[in-house]
């Protein structure tokens, strides 16, 4: 498995916008874990700019299996044949998640959230997902 790193950098268009996210509120209970600086100017000597990107990873046969399996056309052996040679690894780093989907308790399913981080030149488009990630617009490394 890949290091995710130490720090999380928040970026925003403008000190407003940071200042009414209110970071302090929303990780209040991590308090004793966690040092929240300051707002800060990106620094003019930055070491160039990546993308952050979710990267989908095949890592379960079984699963996948399953999933052909509801579609009715073939048997579970047979998907399972089918998919034991797609299962990939990865040494990405990855976020564990709960998903939030259903409102059903018992199919709430834990996932691996893959980060794959690429090279990349300053874009002006600035969209994320969700999770703060995207496949299109770039962040400052510094």
């Amino acid at each position: 498995m890949g290091f995710l790193g130490t720090k999380l950098r928040l970026f925003a268009e403008s000190e407003s916008d940071l200042k009414k996210f209110d970071i302090r509120k929303w990780l209040e209970f991590l308090e004793d874990y966690v040092h929240i600086t300051s707002i800060r100017e990106v620094p003019s000597d930055i070491k160039g700019y990546a993308v952050y990107k979710r990267k989908q990873v095949k890592t379960n046969a079984q699963r996948l299996a399953r999933h052909r399996v509801k579609r009715g056309d073939i048997g579970f052996d047979e998907a399972l044949a089918r998919y034991s040679h797609v299962v990939t690894t990865t040494n990405l780093p990855y976020i564990e998640m709960q998903s939030l989907s259903t409102s059903d308790e018992q199919s709430k399913k834990r996932f691996k959230l893959f980060i794959e981080k690429l090279p990349a030149e300053k874009s002006e488009t600035q969209v994320f997902s969700t999770y703060g990630l995207s496949s299109v617009s770039s962040v400052p490394e510094f």
